[in-house]
């Protein structure tokens, strides 16, 4: 005789795991944080750092105690580096007599994000990956008028203010760097190239990511405009290396898939 056991069946419902919003936080925050800096001129400098670095340390706290990920491969790792990471900075400290300020901003910067990173980079499921993709897409097309805009106004216009006294940095005469809605330019060339590989992915016809196939075109044109006002060197030299690289690749596996291609032969019976 047998006996069947009922199951408990997990559905994809299609929702953002809770790694996935912690992390569309953090990137919301990043992104608006200098338009609310520039053109509100309310001081929420303060209480939105603490919002992103909070939200940061609790996404790390939930990876260890939830999804436990200490038992994960590369925690020794990451946990031996932290470690060598803290003693250079408490020799720092004792020898060089730095400020222990400068020193817990390093820990900020390179093991609270750090951490943070890996334990999203564990958790995510495809659908977070997708919504991803997308917001980066959506962000960067959004942005493209704004910056635009900048491009071809005035140095000292409303549209290119900068955090407080800052120095409006010039490509060339009567040209700024633009900005977008971050605080200073490396902000917005470092967002450049964080999306410039999720927005190619989108463009990628074979994951149909899009209901619109239109969609990953636009957004590549975007991305490429974007990249072309931004002014930056880096931003255009990596842009360039990584079109060239991911054009190179897909020649190659094109070109791979093509021969592999299995023959069929009809014969006549």
């Amino acid at each position: 005789m047998y006996f069947l056991k009922k199951r408990k069946i997990k559905i994809n419902t299609h929702s953002l795991s809770f790694s996935a919003k912690l992390f569309m936080i953090i990137l919301l925050v990043t992104v608006f944080e200098g338009a609310a800096r520039k053109w509100l001129e309310t001081d929420t400098t303060y209480a939105l750092i603490l919002l992103r670095d909070s939200t940061a340390a609790y996404g790390v706290l939930w990876g260890l105690v939830k999804k436990k990920l200490y038992k994960s491969k590369y925690f020794t790792v990451l946990l031996l580096f932290s470690f060598i990471f803290l003693m250079w900075g408490y020799i720092q400290i004792y020898l060089n007599r730095n400020s222990p300020i400068v020193f817990i901003l390093g820990i900020r910067f390179w093991l609270l994000y750090l951490w943070f990173a890996f334990f999203v980079g564990k958790s995510l499921t495809s659908y977070d990956f997708e919504i991803i993709i997308k917001t980066f897409t959506i962000l960067v097309t959004g942005m493209v008028p704004l910056v635009l805009i900048q491009h071809f106004s005035l140095p000292a216009s409303f549209i290119n203010k900068q955090v407080g006294e800052g120095y409006v940095f010039i490509v060339a005469q009567g040209v700024v760097r633009v900005t977008s809605t971050f605080s200073f330019t490396t902000g917005y060339t470092t967002f450049l190239a964080m999306a410039t590989p999720f927005i190619f992915i989108s463009f990628n016809k074979g994951y149909n990511l899009w209901r619109n196939n239109w969609m990953g075109s636009v957004g590549v044109i975007s991305l490429l405009i974007s990249i072309i006002v931004s002014g930056s060197r880096g931003a255009i030299v990596f842009s360039s290396t990584f079109i060239i690289i991911n054009t190179l690749l897909v020649l190659f596996f094109s070109k791979g898939k093509a021969e592999r291609k299995p023959e069929i032969k009809l014969e006549r019976g």
